[in-house]
């Protein structure tokens, strides 16, 4: 039925896919301005809060909907000629949060790179395959702790921060050190 407001399967995907995408930066957004660091005593507790922002987000049907489309679009060539740009757009969003924190390339924003990228990565696949069964909401948790300890402790701010060092000192090394910030 919705195909009769749709010229295509592919006009109806792609303007699915154009909604949920504009959603969760909407939704993004919103929560990220509600965060200012100004209102935490120190970045690790704006991390634990941005931590919680992220977990939220990938409990929306537009996660859900939109996880579900990248999926398809793995094998479905016409499809991921959509979902492709859309993820971009996404990642390129991203990036520019944490530009508004840190100035892009310095050692703080490659960190704040890694470790949002350890977040995002690990919590949207353990959303997306949702294979945790045995012991749910221990493991979740534990998991959820264990990502809060590596982004507000020192110790793990500490193994980040030297994460990016020695990737930074070994692309020096081999004489990659282009400086485009692409730790």
């Amino acid at each position: 039925a919705m195909l009769y407001h749709y010229g295509s399967r592919l006009e109806l995907l792609t303007a699915t896919v154009h909604f949920l995408v504009r959603r969760r930066l909407e939704m993004f957004e919103a929560a990220m301005q509600a965060l200012t660091l100004r209102e935490f005593d120190d970045a690790a507790a704006y991390r634990a809060a941005t931590l919680e922002v992220t977990w939220a987000q990938l409990e929306t049907m537009e996660f859900r909907a939109f996880s579900t489309l990248a999926a398809v679009a793995r094998t479905d060539p016409e499809l991921s000629e959509v979902v492709e740009p859309a993820i971009l757009a996404f990642d390129h969003y991203r990036e520019e949060v944490s530009a508004r924190i840190f100035p892009v390339g310095t050692q703080e924003y490659l960190a704040l790179r890694l470790a949002r990228d350890i977040v995002r990565f690990l919590t949207e696949g353990v959303k997306q395959q949702d294979s945790i069964r045995i012991d749910r909401e221990a493991r979740i948790h534990a998991l959820k702790a264990f990502l809060r300890e590596l982004g507000t402790t020192q110790q793990g701010t500490d193994l980040i921060r030297k994460v990016v060092a020695d990737i930074a000192a070994a692309r020096d090394a081999a004489g990659d050190g282009d400086g485009d910030g692409d730790g």
